[in-house]
């Protein structure tokens, strides 16, 4: 679906993830347990870099298995549509960096301040 939105508006297309911070919520949605949902995370985002981008997608992992697909379409933008990563947790951050475009935090939350650069270099 994300591939086609990033097609249909030719490229306009951001992609925002983030690994959730209420266990009901995922449980309710049938993610994976709690506990997991940030390797899991990992893994979806590597998904999607690979189904977006090659034309023989392989991916074999504990969460997102695939091999032998055609999937179509590809996103507009190359390599891929832009994944920003939310989160003000050091992991998060390391998650941004190593499979991210961008990074998004929530500036304002008050258990994770980031309203200065002060606060910000603090933190990392």
């Amino acid at each position: 679906m994300l591939a086609t939105v990033d097609v249909l508006s030719k490229g306009r297309l951001t992609v925002g993830v983030g690994v959730g911070w209420m266990a009901e919520e995922i449980t309710l949605l049938g993610g994976p347990p709690f506990a997991e949902r940030a390797p899991a995370s990992d893994e979806y985002i590597a998904a999607f870099r690979d189904l977006w981008t090659n034309d023989k997608p392989v991916q074999r992992g504990a969460y997102a298995s695939f091999d032998k697909l055609l999937f179509a379409p590809k996103t507009h933008q190359k390599p891929h549509a832009p994944i920003w990563v939310g989160g003000e947790a050091k992991a998060a951050r390391k998650r941004a960096g190593r499979l991210g475009n961008g990074w998004y935090p929530l500036a304002i939350n008050p258990r994770f301040p980031l309203d200065t650069t002060g606060t910000l270099r603090r933190r990392a």
